[in-house]
């Protein structure tokens, strides 16, 4: 289970990681499979059964958003490794958001990544978060539909609507270790400058009512709207004053 200290992480820096979530012999497999052409790069029914068959690494899910919708889909992530491609977005909006660019504002609840290979050294293609940017984005979701701007943002690049994130964290993980990630936290991808790829599995959780709080706006008005679990422990009064910075 999460402990306290960790909701509250969580509601700050809008990610946690847990370390060996799933057994070696289940991500050997998962591995196996990919390598051995069984499973591509892409959305995966095969390889994401994995998450039924890792009881921790879905309780943990449901700790924090509470009924998880049993709809769900896995992709297999993958990064080659090579020299590093020069990303040409202007500083400070080298993130994404999962559906920001289609006018979608929660297209799910809960980002879940799985390590399948090692991601510990810099250069690893690891994934990189900016923590405490999920109030940011909510409040310029906020903004861009208030003002009927059309699309959320025009796309994951250099769009001048989108707000500046710097404080950057590489996210570095050993394989059976997870990540967990507030729908609207600004991430992107690490470069991969070592032999070999990098592969991660990622699930899109979403709560059982999601689609109802997206119609009735509920998803605009509350950050921390779908996490269930997250609030049973911490409590609105919690909620309001972490996101404050209290």
């Amino acid at each position: 289970d999460w402990s306290e200290a960790e909701y509250e992480r969580f509601a700050r820096e809008g990610y946690l990681v847990a370390r060996g979530v799933v057994d070696a012999a289940l991500v050997g497999a998962a591995l196996t499979a990919i390598e051995s052409g069984l499973e591509r790069p892409g959305r995966s029914d095969a390889v994401g059964g994995l998450l039924a068959k890792s009881p921790r690494l879905l309780a943990l899910a449901e700790r924090l958003v509470g009924s998880v919708d049993r709809q769900w889909s896995c992709q297999v992530a993958a990064r080659p490794g090579g020299a590093a491609a020069v990303d040409r977005r202007p500083p400070g909006q080298r993130w994404h958001c999962d559906g920001m660019v289609r006018d979608d504002l929660a297209p799910f609840t809960l980002l879940v990544g799985l390590a399948l290979t090692d991601q510990t050294l810099p250069g690893s293609g690891q994934l990189v978060v900016y923590p405490g940017s999920h109030p940011v984005v909510l409040e310029a979701y906020r903004d861009r539909v208030a003002n009927a701007a059309g699309r959320l943002f025009r796309h994951a690049g250099d769009d001048p609507a989108k707000p500046l994130f710097f404080d950057a964290r590489d996210v570095h993980l050993r394989p059976g270790d997870a990540v967990f990630l507030h729908h609207n936290l600004a991430h992107r991808i690490g470069h991969r400058l070592r032999p070999g790829t990098r592969y991660q599995l990622y699930w899109r959780l979403s709560h059982r009512d999601r689609q109802r709080a997206v119609d009735d706006g509920s998803i605009l008005a509350d950050l921390f709207c779908g996490f269930d679990g997250l609030r049973a422990v911490l409590g609105d009064d919690r909620l309001r004053s972490l996101q404050s910075g209290g």
